[in-house]
């Protein structure tokens, strides 16, 4: 086999259905691990084919692989961060294909490991960050909130995991309450919180690479904080201000350079973010009143900060849904899907 011309082994992979049979012929010899793997765009479709793009957890895996990846050319470096790593990392589509499946494999026969955390960290790691999985400890007090995270560290080969505690800076964590619920994208973590003594809501946001600064306060004082969503490098949500009865404001925040723009709308309101670019977001909204008689509004609006009309509608439609409780829920699928749901009104 090894005088098999290249366009003859090309016809044989195009023809073959059987990738674990290529995988283990690559695992005979490095001569011919070079010619399975260098067949580079061949197993990104195979890739591509067998665990979507189009699936957002899918995405994250590859982003997380990403960043492992490349981590070895960051390892030392003061900074420590491997944030943006995945936007100049050139992958081995063999390899990304391989690790992906031995992924699947070890899920599905239970070989995985469980972390156990009793003590946080006490200073910031040096080395690379590469997840973070925050999660509330106790709902009461600002500085229970936590995040797990796998660092690889400067003096080791493998990876870590550590537990550490948001810094708050100037805020009194003991006179807020942090909801259970965090929104998080692949760079930045989101939490809110109600002022004990005001009942008033405020949004904050923390950079991954610097949950050791203080957060950025991205919205304030607010009776209420509904729809909040992050994607990428934006954030946008609604509230009401104390002042207001019947109006909603849709804040869209983006989370790299800090401009943001409002619309405010009478009656009731949801929303969720579909897609974005990078100066711009795209809204999917819904809008409902009591006199509707059960019909809604479902809108898709192109949001860009920097623009002097910052909200243009691109398409509306009218639906019917039967709400439980004020207006029914935009939902991202992907770049080019949203669903709508509701609770069901439940009767006795």
């Amino acid at each position: 086999m090894e005088h098999i011309p290249n366009e003859v082994l090309d016809q044989l992979m195009e023809a073959s259905s059987d990738d674990i049979s290529l995988v283990a012929l690559a695992r005979t010899s490095k001569q011919w691990r070079n010619r399975v793997s260098c067949r580079q765009q061949w197993w990104r479709r195979r890739f591509e084919q067998q665990f979507s793009q189009h699936d957002s957890k899918e995405r994250a895996w590859l982003r997380q692989y990403e960043r492992a990846y490349g981590v070895a050319a960051i390892v030392g470096n003061p900074v420590g961060e491997a944030s943006n790593l995945h936007s100049s990392v050139s992958l081995d589509w063999f390899d990304v294909y391989c690790k992906r499946r031995a992924v699947e494999y070890r899920w599905r026969h239970g070989q995985y490991l469980v972390h156990a955390f009793t003590d946080i960290a006490d200073t910031r790691p040096c080395g690379a960050r590469l997840q973070s999985i925050p999660f509330v400890r106790n709902r009461l007090f600002g500085d229970d909130v936590v995040v797990a995270s796998q660092w690889l560290l400067d003096s080791r080969q493998h990876t870590t995991w550590l537990l550490e505690r948001l810094y708050w800076g100037d805020i009194d964590v003991k006179r807020i309450e942090v909801s259970e619920k965090l929104w998080q994208s692949d760079e930045y973590l989101v939490a809110q919180a109600k002022n004990k003594s005001t009942k008033h809501y405020s949004l904050y946001v923390w950079h991954f690479a610097a949950l050791h600064e203080p957060p950025r306060t991205i919205v304030e004082g607010t009776q209420s904080i509904r729809s909040i969503d992050v994607h990428k490098d934006w954030l946008a949500c609604q509230y009401r201000l104390p002042s207001m009865t019947d109006q909603d404001i849709t804040f869209v925040y983006n989370l790299i350079n800090g401009t943001h723009c409002i619309d405010t709308q009478s009656g009731f309101s949801r929303c969720c973010i579909q897609r974005t670019t990078a100066d711009s977001v795209y809204l999917a909204r819904t809008e409902s009143s009591w006199h509707n008689s059960g019909f809604n509004t479902c809108e898709l609006w192109q949001v860009t900060p920097s623009r002097a009309a910052s909200f243009q509608l691109q398409t509306a439609a009218k639906i019917r849904v039967n709400v439980a409780n004020g207006c029914p829920q935009p939902q991202r699928i992907d770049d080019n899907r949203v669903i709508v749901w509701s609770k069901l009104q439940a009767y006795r």
